[in-house]
């Protein structure tokens, strides 16, 4: 019982120190210079853009599927 308690002690003092250290402002002596910046933003937009085309290509591939088998089957009630 003990060894469980230590576990849930840990957690929650990995959790407090997580907490701690994202609320507590850091001083950072890094620059960052221009490429840097815009290679950051391009590689978020591209990292973005390629998720939201691939959940649109999920759901537009079912769609295409309804839409020719209606018209297959609009032809052949035309016939």
């Amino acid at each position: 019982m003990k060894k469980f308690a230590d576990k849930i002690l840990m957690k929650n003092n990995l959790w407090l120190f997580v907490i701690v250290f994202v609320i507590v402002p850091q001083i950072s002596s890094a620059y960052i210079g221009p490429g840097l910046a815009i290679s950051t933003i391009l590689l978020i937009i591209g990292v973005l853009g390629s998720l939201l085309l691939a959940i649109l290509a999920i759901i537009y591939y079912p769609i295409k599927r309804l839409i020719k088998k209606s018209r297959s089957q609009k032809k052949i009630k035309n016939k």
